[in-house]
């Protein structure tokens, strides 16, 4: 995830690391009125620098970009003109939900809860990213997380790799 500062500081470097396959996708950030005028409301500023991201990513990118970051409920990430400006883009909004850290093949308690309650609290649409030790079983842990996303009614587990297509208008 990139913000606007990434990609007017960086654009070679982000180009680059697209080009070896890796997906590049915006995040919401925190540049001043200064880049879009003076805003009495921060969900202008938010909705602006949104624009100003989106048409860098085009120019940087050629292409659209397909997904924007929502950050915690206390940020810019989650005001509505925010959100109703990446929807007239054409972005899917997705939500970092859950670092986990795991230590042997079993989520603790502590994680799960911590799971569980992101998910519900985002509706869906999260991101739980999991990193294991060298010697922890990835099929293990996918079966965990399928039980435990499984348990909240009307969601699903996939890979990041199987949904996040660059495709906007696809429904997960």
């Amino acid at each position: 995830f990139v913000t606007l500062e990434d990609l007017t500081m960086f654009p070679t470097e982000l180009k680059l690391i697209a080009e070896k396959g890796h997906n590049i996708a915006l995040a919401p950030t925190d540049f001043q009125e200064t880049v879009c005028g003076l805003s009495l409301f921060r969900g202008n500023t938010s909705s602006c620098n949104l624009q100003i991201a989106h048409h860098e990513f085009s120019e940087i990118f050629e292409s659209e970009p397909s997904w924007v970051l929502a950050k915690s409920v206390d940020s810019i990430g989650r005001h509505p003109i925010f959100f109703r400006e990446a929807r007239d883009l054409g972005m899917k909004i997705v939500y970092w939900s859950t670092l986990v850290q795991l230590k042997g093949d079993k989520l603790s308690k502590d994680q799960q809860s911590a799971i569980r309650s992101d998910c519900s609290d985002k509706n869906g649409g999260s991101i739980i990213y999991v990193t294991l030790e060298k010697d922890s079983s990835s099929i293990s842990i996918s079966t965990s997380l399928c039980d435990l996303i499984d348990s909240i009614d009307g969601l699903s587990l996939e890979s990041l790799s199987v949904v996040a297509k660059d495709n906007a208008d696809m429904v997960l």
